[in-house]
C-alpha cells in the first residue's frame, strides 16, 4: 500500500513545481555560484493594426506598426524540457527590475510568453474596442554562465470585426427611430453568447461602425477556425430607389426583410471587415453583395451573392425568396414521418425498455424528406407539454420557450443525432431516458425549411407512461471523452472524464464519493482527501486546495492565468475559496461558490494519469476499477450519478 502512496506522491509533486521554482530563483541568489545562465529581454513589441481608408468596400489598406509593448505587459518564462515548467512570471517592469535586468535560470531550452495582462487569453464574449495581444518567443538555448536574449512580438489574440453598409443600401432602409423594424446587423462568432448588434445609424464615435473583438472560441490549434454568422434585418423599400433616395416614399411599399450568411475559417489575429452593398442589375433582381476583407493576411474573400429574403409578389421580382414564417404551411416543404409508422404518434413506456439489458429496444426515428430536388436547409422543434416540469427543465438547460435548433446546428447533441444532410433525426438513449422521466403528452412541432426557403410545421406527439420515480433534484450527466456515458476505459492517457450538473432552483448541496480498487481511504488520506467529500464544505483548507487542483472545485479563471499552480493563488483575491490557506481558517461569512448555481461543470481528468500509474494486482482484467459518484441536491430534492473508470493493462 505504501508503494502506491509513494508513486502518487511523485506524480502530484508536479502541482507544486511552480512554487519550488520561484523559491529557487530568488533574485538574492547569485546565479553564477549556482551554475546558472542568464535570460535578458531583447525586445517585447506589439504588431498592432491601424485602420486606413473608409470602410466602404474599397481596397483600403491596413498598416501594422511594430511598437514597444508597455512595461505592464505580463511575461511567463517556461523551461521547455521534457516536462515543461514555468520558472518565472511577472510584468516587463518587474523583469527589468531584476539584478542588471537578467534572470538566472538553469541551463536548458526556454520560451517566453507575453500577454497584454495576467490573463492568458481575451475574456469570453464580444467587446467593443477591446483588442487583446499575446505572443511567444523563439526557443532560446541558455548556457551556463552566458547571457541569452529573447524577443517577443505580440499579435492580436482575438478576432476583429466591423460592418459597413453602402450609401445606396442605406437609402433603401428606414433608419429612422420610428422604423417598425430597426436596421441592424447581428454578428455572431462561435458560441451563441459571442454576438454583437450593430445598430444603424452608427454613433459619431464610430462613423464607419464599431470595431468589435471576439474571443477565438475554437482556439489556435483548430484547423477549421470559427464560424461567423451575420443577420441583417430592417424595413426595406420595395418601390422606386430614386424615391427612397429623395425621401419621397410610399408608406405602403416598406417591407420587413431578413438576410443571413455564414462564413467559416475565422481565426485570431484576423480583421474581418464586412461590407454590404446592393446591386440593381439589368434583369430587375435585387441582390446583396457581401464582401469580407481580411487585412491581417492581406487577402480578400468575396462571398457569393446572397439574395434579399422578401415576398416576390410584393417586390415584383422573379428570383426572390420568401422569409420563412412560423405560421407558414407550404405543402412543398419537406415532409416529416416516423420511421416504420404511418402516423406521427410515439409512445415511450416500459414495453420498449429491457430491464435486464438496461437499454431501449425501440428509439424514436424521424425522417425528413425534401421535394423537387431541394435539400434540407433548416430544422428546429418547439416543445409543448401538459407536464410543466419538462418545460422547466428544458428552460434550465438553455432551451428557451421550448425551442431546440436541430439543423444545420444541433443544439441537442447530448440527446439526439441528426444526419449530416438533415434528413434523419434519432433520439439517443440519453434523449429517451430524459423524456421517460416526465409522464404526460408532449407535442413536438417540427419546423422544416428547404433550400428554396419553403417551410411548414408538423406535429409529432410523444406520450410517456413511466413507472419511474418523479424527477427530483439536479440533473447530472457524466461525459467520457466529451460524450454522455457512465463508463470509461483508460488506455492512452489522453482520455477525459467530466460531469455537467443543472438545477432549476439552484444547488444546495454537492458531494463526491470515490469507490476505488487503488484509491483507498488510506491513500486518499495521505493527500488530505477522503473517500467521501462534501464539496460545499471541505474538511480543511488543504482539502479545498486539493479538490481545486484536481478539478472538483471551481477556479476564478478571470482572475488567474490558465496553468497557474493552485497554491500560487492568493486566498484574499480568489472569490472561489472558502478557506484562507495562509491561516487554514475558514473565511468569515464564507459561502460555497457552488451555492445557488444553476449549472456546474467539473472534470476529473487529472485523476486519470494517476490511476494509470497504480495497479491492483488482485484484479486480472484491469489495473483498477474506480467509481466516482456525484450526489447533488436543490430545493426539489436530491439526485446522484456515477462514472466507472477502468484502467486498461
Amino acid at each position: 500500500m505504501k508503494r502506491f502512496l509513494n508513486i502518487w506522491l511523485l506524480l502530484v509533486v508536479a502541482l507544486w513545481t511552480t512554487a519550488c521554482e520561484m523559491d529557487k530563483l530568488n533574485p538574492s541568489t547569485n546565479p553564477e555560484e549556482e551554475g546558472y545562465g542568464y535570460l535578458t529581454i531583447g525586445r517585447v513589441a506589439t504588431n498592432g493594426d491601424t485602420e486606413v481608408g473608409e470602410l466602404n468596400g474599397s481596397a483600403a489598406a491596413a498598416s501594422r506598426a511594430v511598437v514597444d509593448a508597455p512595461e505592464s505587459y505580463y511575461l511567463m518564462v517556461n523551461n521547455v524540457g521534457a516536462n515543461e515548467t514555468t520558472v518565472w512570471r511577472g510584468t516587463i517592469a518587474e523583469f527589468n527590475a531584476l539584478d542588471e535586468g537578467h534572470l538566472g535560470v538553469e541551463p536548458g531550452r526556454y520560451k517566453v510568453f507575453a500577454y497584454q495582462d495576467s490573463r492568458l487569453c481575451p475574456s469570453v464574449g464580444a467587446a467593443q474596442d477591446a483588442p487583446y495581444y499575446t505572443g511567444v518567443s523563439q526557443e532560446v538555448e541558455v548556457v551556463k554562465n552566458q547571457t541569452s536574449t529573447f524577443r517577443v512580438t505580440c499579435r492580436l489574440a482575438n478576432i476583429k470585426t466591423s460592418v459597413e453598409l453602402s450609401a445606396d443600401l442605406k437609402t433603401m432602409f428606414d433608419t429612422s427611430a420610428l422604423a417598425a423594424e430597426p436596421l441592424q446587423v447581428d454578428l455572431k462568432v462561435g458560441a451563441a453568447d459571442e454576438y454583437y448588434n450593430y445598430i444603424f445609424p452608427y454613433t459619431s464615435t464610430h462613423d464607419a461602425g464599431p470595431y468589435v473583438y471576439y474571443k477565438d472560441v475554437a482556439g489556435p490549434a483548430s484547423q477549421a477556425g470559427n464560424t461567423l454568422t451575420f443577420t441583417l434585418t430592417g424595413m426595406y423599400y420595395t418601390g422606386d430607389p430614386v424615391d427612397a433616395m429623395n425621401g419621397t416614399t410610399d408608406p405602403t411599399m416598406w417591407k420587413a426583410v431578413k438576410m443571413e450568411k455564414s462564413l467559416t475559417g475565422l481565426k485570431a489575429a484576423q480583421w474581418r471587415k464586412v461590407s454590404i452593398d446592393i446591386d440593381h442589375n439589368t434583369t430587375g433582381d435585387v441582390q446583396f453583395i457581401i464582401t469580407i476583407q481580411n487585412f491581417v493576411y492581406d487577402e480578400e474573400i468575396v462571398v457569393d451573392l446572397t439574395t434579399l429574403y422578401a415576398d416576390s409578389d410584393e417586390l415584383g421580382l422573379t428570383k426572390e425568396e420568401a422569409i420563412p414564417d412560423e405560421d407558414e404551411q407550404n405543402p412543398a416543404a419537406p415532409d416529416v414521418t416516423i420511421e416504420g409508422q404511418s402516423d406521427l404518434n410515439f409512445s415511450i413506456n416500459s414495453s420498449i425498455y429491457d430491464e435486464d439489458a438496461q437499454s431501449w429496444t425501440k428509439y424514436l426515428k424521424v425522417l425528413i424528406t425534401p421535394k423537387d430536388g431541394t435539400t434540407v436547409k433548416q430544422l428546429y422543434a418547439l416543445f409543448s407539454s401538459d407536464n410543466e416540469a419538462l418545460l422547466a427543465n428544458m428552460a434550465a438547460r438553455g432551451f428557451a420557450e421550448g425551442r431546440v435548433d436541430l439543423f444545420p446546428t444541433n443544439a441537442a447533441t447530448e440527446y439526439a443525432n441528426v444526419a449530416a444532410d438533415g434528413t434523419k433525426l434519432t433520439l439517443k438513449a440519453a434523449g429517451m431516458d430524459a423524456l421517460y422521466r416526465y409522464n404526460g403528452t408532449h407535442t413536438v412541432k417540427l419546423f422544416t425549411v428547404d433550400s428554396d426557403n419553403r417551410m411548414k410545421s408538423t406535429e409529432v406527439v410523444i406520450t410517456v407512461t413511466s413507472s419511474a420515480a418523479p424527477v427530483t433534484g439536479p440533473q447530472i450527466v457524466w461525459l467520457a471523452n466529451g460524450l454522455p456515458a457512465t463508463t470509461l476505459l483508460v488506455q492512452s492517457g489522453a482520455e477525459t472524464a467530466s460531469a455537467n450538473l443543472s438545477s432549476t432552483t439552484g444547488l444546495t448541496g454537492l458531494s463526491v464519493t470515490i469507490d476505488s480498487d487503488v484509491l483507498t481511504a488510506e491513500e486518499l488520506g495521505g493527500f488530505s482527501l477522503a473517500a467521501e467529500m462534501d464539496l460545499f464544505n471541505p474538511a480543511s483548507a488543504l482539502m479545498e486546495t486539493r479538490l481545486r487542483a484536481f478539478g472538483f472545485l471551481p477556479i476564478d479563471a478571470d482572475a488567474f492565468a490558465a496553468g497557474m499552480s493552485v497554491v500560487d493563488m492568493a486566498a484574499g483575491d480568489d472569490q472561489y475559496r472558502v478557506f484562507d490557506p495562509a491561516t487554514g481558517e475558514r473565511k468569515a461569512g464564507a459561502v460555497s461558490p457552488l451555492q445557488g448555481q444553476l449549472s456546474v461543470s467539473f472534470s476529473v481528468s487529472e485523476f486519470l494519469s494517476l490511476l494509470s500509474a497504480l495497479d491492483n494486482v488482485e484484479n486480472a482484467q484491469y489495473k483498477s476499477t474506480n467509481r466516482f459518484i456525484i450526489s447533488a441536491s436543490d430545493e426539489s430534492g436530491s439526485n446522484s450519478a456515477s462514472m466507472t473508470i477502468n484502467v486498461a493493462r
